[in-house]
């Protein structure tokens, strides 16, 4: 057996002992939490046919890809906690495949095992794979679309004769898909195409194949383009994520990356010896062909963050998942940084391998979202009498409340006035979403006794709400349990 097909079959081997091992760490808690945040949004639309999945999501923020393909996902599993994420336990898992081939075809062996074992013990990453949510679907493609573009790169470097239209087809397809997952999929277009405009002379003589990508990407996005122009002049308007605090928020923006602040300031380290390096890896030309695919890569991760942030000043949009396309690349930027340092192989292992314990210690695979919402249900369902009326707010924890509550009524879904069924069932059973205190009246009587309150940081969602202090007024408090993440329930008596 040849040498090259001795390594070809040993890198296989620690691939798929890499990917089992992602799996593994990230599995191995998935369903422990309950679903929350966004996560019953998508379940509960993705139940849904697919025209109306496209109708409804077009009003919103979320594109149609992630909950047609849980649609599909659904029809065969159903809708427990395991079930809806497995899709994105699976996206994470090919994410690792990725990473570990990005770094071996296009630079080293020892960046492609470091950067994906970073990438299985990263919290950051860890946590959207427990989520029944796009982001991990959105790194997946974003990686998939690197390697392709990445492939074509490396061609043009080497000045290799032939055309590339396969390639550049496969880079169309899926960056169409990108767009069609999320919005910030544009960020992953917008930075490849500005990539090459810098290095134009490199993509010249494939203008015939970039003009076909170009192509594939526009056909396929017609139908959505109104939608984008819509949404994005709505987005004018502001979101609901703070402005950056200065430079802290970029600091802890990192923290979230590395696990810890101990890592942190180790990966700081580590670019702050390097900045003279790395310096003249991003400015200085006449680089050999690795040189410019660690440049590619180091920039990746860095533009697409500091883009953001500073952005973020005007329109915020700095949120660690809304960085997923650049996050993806953060384990390899800074293994990169340290090959640029390190060049002797010993100490590259070293540092290397050190990196990797960081991450390995400051790892919480039982983290994820550590939502009690379950919990907080069952302690309703356990107190409430058949005059007990229950008020939740804010409002949009309906959905979470009927999964958890009673899961036939979140089956029971209504394509047209999108919450009506499940509104109808929770009012059968005296359970009331509000925003704020003036709704009270319209739902309690003067021969109500017993109130249950269940409330998610509704000071912060809906500031001056006063439904805790109108409750308070009305009746008696006679327990609060407190739950993780601000959940609260609360339970009032008359005398």
């Amino acid at each position: 057996m040849s040498i090259s097909i001795k390594n070809r079959l040993s890198d296989g081997y620690i691939l798929c002992g890499l990917v089992l091992l992602n799996t593994a760490v990230k599995g191995w808690f998935i369903g422990q939490n309950s679903l929350s945040g966004d996560e019953p949004f998508s379940v509960y639309h993705a139940q849904m046919e697919v025209a109306d999945i496209v109708r409804l999501l077009s009003t919103g923020n979320n594109p149609p890809l992630y909950e047609i393909l849980l649609h599909y996902w659904i029809k065969l599993f159903g809708i427990s906690e395991l079930s809806v994420r497995m899709p994105s336990l699976i996206f994470s898992s090919v994410s690792a495949m990725y990473i570990f081939l990005l770094g071996k075809t296009y630079l080293n062996r020892n960046i492609a095992l470091f950067s994906t074992a970073i990438f299985i013990f990263s919290n950051y990453h860890i946590t959207l794979s427990h989520e029944s949510r796009v982001y991990a679907l959105l790194g997946m493609l974003t990686l998939i679309s690197l390697h392709s573009y990445l492939s074509i790169l490396s061609s043009a470097l080497k000045i290799e004769s032939g055309r590339f239209y396969g390639r550049f087809l496969l880079l169309g397809c899926i960056n169409s898909l990108l767009i069609y997952g999320h919005y910030f999929g544009f960020i992953v277009l917008i930075f490849q195409c500005l990539y090459a405009l810098f290095n134009f002379r490199i993509f010249k003589p494939y203008w015939r194949e970039i003009c076909l990508t170009v192509l594939i990407i526009l056909v396929a996005y017609i139908p959505n383009v109104s939608i984008v122009i819509h949404r994005f002049s709505d987005s004018k308007s502001g979101t609901w994520i703070p402005v950056p605090n200065g430079f802290d928020s970029l600091y802890w923006m990192l923290v979230v990356f590395c696990n810890a602040p101990i890592t942190t300031v180790f990966v700081l380290l580590v670019f702050m010896a390097n900045i003279l390096k790395i310096i003249r890896l991003l400015f200085v030309g006449n680089k050999s062909d690795s040189a410019k695919i660690k440049q590619f890569m180091f920039m990746w991760f860095w533009v697409i963050v500091l883009t953001m942030f500073v952005i973020s000043f005007k329109m915020s949009i700095f949120l660690d998942r809304y960085l997923m396309v650049g996050a993806v690349m953060f384990p390899l930027s800074i293994v990169v940084a340290i090959d640029l340092w390190a060049k002797y192989p010993k100490l590259q292992l070293l540092m290397g391998s050190t990196l990797v314990i960081f991450f390995g210690f400051t790892c919480k695979p039982d983290m994820a979202n550590r939502s009690e919402v379950r919990s907080a249900v069952e302690l309703l369902k356990e107190k409430k009498s058949g005059e007990t009326v229950v008020f939740v707010c804010p409002d949009w924890m309906d959905l979470n409340v009927a999964y958890y509550y009673n899961r036939n009524s979140f089956e029971n879904f209504n394509a047209i006035d999108i919450k009506h069924n499940i509104h109808q069932f929770l009012k059968k059973d005296n359970v009331f979403p509000i925003t704020n205190a003036t709704l009270i009246p319209k739902f309690l009587s003067k021969n109500v006794r017993h109130v249950l309150f269940l409330d998610n940081v509704s000071s912060f969602h809906y500031p001056q709400n006063n439904v805790e202090q109108t409750l308070r007024r009305e009746f008696n408090e006679v327990k609060s349990v407190d739950f993780h993440g601000g959940l609260r329930v609360l339970e009032f008596k008359r005398e």
